[in-house]
């Protein structure tokens, strides 16, 4: 038989089991078309009920969390407003709610925030109702329609930590509510998706008749007492599913013309235009090097693009191995360097604990001998006298200002932990005053902070400390130290005179210290102090946060 004998049966061939398979896949594509859709609206329905289960996981993990917490125990029998700012406000945006409310052991309202003020959103159920759902359900979760629109609320009893089990007497009651609505909707399903969601009123069952261009899904919503308030409704275009649906002729037309096209074409093209590149492409990514597929780069089709995408590769993994050799010797000189702070801090903390014992114990010891000489000698004559008393005073000058250079030393890192460093400090600085320094110091990862924010942190502690005990006459100063998630939060107060007008130049100098060294941490600083009423410092480190002179 000649080629072209050959060719022709070989078209015909291809041209009938062309045909034949534009008859398979048309059936084939309605078969899938009822089974898709069916599945289709099952998968639409669990689709929903998972997003519902996943956007409501976040309010019970904020609930149960909040309640089960010592704090809220104390908050309950004695509400303290600047505590509530620091761990409520903040929540809201975080956790993603419309409103949060703290009731006591009787039900009775304690607390109240929400995104409309801090009264602006109303609790739906009064006190009676309340406590009966509490009561029936300890941790209770439901929806009710208000004029703000349907809320989802979740609560739970409010019990100390160490109430492992949950079992305890309620101690009050924390709730929380968060808005279905559009800006809901849009979270939980993206407008590319098209889905459509809505809330619609309970209906009788098979009142709504079903509508053939759409896949729809119910989930219920009901309140406190399971009576169902209403739907969260989901909807879809068939379309969106089945876009072939009216295309089954055209599909047919495409297979025909394909089929008709590939016996022409099909066996000259494939083996010119991508068999070969493929095989030179093989080698050049089986070799590692550009070389077999240099001329193929020229070429402007999509193997040409190819190779220039993988000629570009070779040139970004020679650049990365370069790169990971260069940051691995600057992580290790940081390291060096890292060590060589650690040795200074620790050598200038045993200059300041040899001053100590012995310079500063010497220029005491010389001033209480002059006293004595003083005290000996009744008959001095008064130039004596106030030439003494003058050396006594220069003396004290001296060994504050030896004391002070001391209190500098004493910042130094622990090699355990930044709360270790702290305690050692607080423990000196107890040492050289008579004022009662007390302290609450949460454990801080080593990992949390970089090197950097750690000395400006206990710099800031020691001035603020140092600020006090020169100053403020106070009788206790307390230092707090506690980890947050996404905070780091260092408090200082003094219940001593507090910040007047025009301070003392060393006072004032302290403050600036205080400040600058804030800024270089890149802290945020709050100062407040009122003329008898003592002093508070707020320091906050953000864990994310670098210093902006950081390496």
């Amino acid at each position: 038989m000649k080629l072209s004998s050959r060719l022709v049966l070989l078209a015909a061939t291809l041209l009938g089991l062309a045909l034949a398979a534009t008859f398979v896949i048309h059936r084939t594509e309605q078969i899938e078309q009822a089974v898709l859709v069916e599945s289709g609206e099952t998968a639409l329905g669990q689709n929903l009920e998972h997003a519902v289960q996943l956007t409501s996981e976040g309010m019970r993990t904020f609930v149960e969390d909040y309640s089960w917490w010592d704090e809220m125990v104390e908050f309950v029998s004695d509400p303290d407003p600047t505590w509530a700012e620091v761990n409520f406000e903040d929540a809201l945006e975080f956790w993603q709610v419309a409103g949060l409310w703290v009731f006591d052991p009787s039900a009775e309202l304690v607390y109240a925030h929400s995104d409309l003020g801090p009264a602006g959103l109303a609790f739906p159920l009064d006190q009676t109702a309340l406590w009966e759902t509490c009561q029936a359900d300890p941790f209770p979760h439901f929806f009710r329609s208000t004029p703000e629109g349907m809320l989802e609320l979740r609560g739970a009893p409010i019990q100390p930590g160490e109430d492992a089990e949950r079992t305890s007497e309620p101690k009050g009651w924390f709730l929380v509510a968060r808005r279905w609505d559009e800006r809901l909707f849009q979270k939980l399903v993206p407008a590319d998706t098209g889905v459509m969601l809505q809330i619609v009123p309970p209906t009788a069952d098979g009142e709504t008749a079903s509508d053939p261009t759409h896949l729809e899904a119910r989930l219920p919503l009901r309140d406190e007492s399971e009576r169902l308030v209403a739907h969260l409704q989901a909807r879809l275009d068939k379309n969106e599913i089945l876009h072939w649906k009216n295309s089954g002729l055209d599909e047919t037309t495409v297979m025909l013309v394909y089929a008709l096209g590939s016996i022409v074409l099909l066996l000259g093209c494939l083996g010119l235009w991508v068999f070969r590149p493929i095989r030179e492409i093989d080698r050049a990514l089986r070799s590692g090097t550009p070389t077999p597929i240099l001329g193929l780069s020229r070429a402007g089709d999509e193997f040409g693009e190819i190779s220039r995408l993988i000629i570009d590769s070779f040139t970004q993994a020679d650049r990365l191995r370069s790169e990971t050799q260069q940051r691995r010797d600057t992580e290790s000189a940081l390291r060096e360097s890292e060590e060589a702070l650690r040795r200074t801090l620790q050598d200038w903390s045993q200059l300041g604990l040899n001053l100590h014992d012995s310079t500063i114990q010497t220029l005491y010891a010389s001033g209480m001998s002059l006293i004595a000489v003083e005290n000996r000698n009744p008959d001095l004559p008064a130039e004596t006298r106030s030439a003494i008393r003058e050396v006594r005073r220069n003396l004290q000058t001296t060994i504050d200002e030896l004391r002070s250079f001391i209190g500098q030393t004493e910042t130094t890192l622990s090699d355990n932990s930044l709360s270790d460093s702290i305690t050692t400090m607080l423990a000196f600085l107890r040492n050289t005053s008579q004022v009662q320094i007390q302290a609450d110091i949460d454990e801080v990862p080593n990992d949390l902070l970089d090197p950097e924010q750690k000395i400006h942190l206990l710099q800031i502690l020691r001035e603020s400390v140092t600020n006090a005990l020169r100053h403020a006459q106070a009788q206790t100063i307390t230092v707090h130290l506690h980890v947050r998630p996404g905070l780091v939060r260092l408090r200082v107060e003094d219940d001593g005179v507090g910040l007047p007008r025009a301070a003392p130049e060393s006072s004032s100098r302290g403050l600036h210290n205080i400040h600058r060294r804030a800024e270089l941490a890149a802290a945020e600083l709050k100062i407040k102090s009122r003329p008898g009423g003592g002093t508070r410092i707020d320091l906050d480190f953000r864990p994310h946060d670098r210093p902006a002179n950081a390496r």
